[in-house]
């Protein structure tokens, strides 16, 4: 489905304006893994607000993230997901993948590490296949 379908999709049910941006931009980036710069003009067009501000919030807030690349690779270094070779995941991880691993602390999955998250999807008892397979799935979307 087109952005410009799913977006229609999303405010279906709902008054457009700038009320409905939060949560267009997480539908957006849950629906395709990431936010695209060509994907800014239909929601500020289907909001009727400019485009500026739809850039505001995407760059203001960390959860968002626009960019054309593939999703990136969060791996989390917290206590309980470095007992379970979160540090080892990480190394390999970077070793691996061309695209951008990020260490984050804290995916909120602390009983089935070491957890990761590739663009929105967590990963739990990752290792780099499972990592490689949620990109491919991503990536080919």
């Amino acid at each position: 489905m087109a952005h410009e379908e799913f977006i229609a999709a999303e405010l279906a049910d709902r008054p457009a304006g700038q009320a409905q941006l939060l949560p267009l931009l997480h539908a957006l980036q849950h629906g395709y893994g990431r936010l695209t710069a060509d994907m800014v003009p239909a929601i500020a067009q289907a909001l009727n607000i400019s485009t500026a501000e739809v850039y505001g919030v995407i760059t203001f807030y960390d959860d968002f993230h626009l960019d054309s690349s593939p999703p990136a690779i969060k791996i989390c270094a917290a206590e309980a997901c470095q007992a379970s070779g979160a540090r080892d995941l990480l190394e390999r991880a970077r070793a691996q993948f061309d695209e951008a691993v990020e260490e984050v602390f804290c995916l909120g999955n602390c009983a089935s590490g070491p957890c990761a998250m590739v663009g929105v999807s967590v990963v739990a008892h990752a290792d780099t296949a499972k990592l490689a397979d949620l990109l491919k799935k991503q990536t080919d979307s």
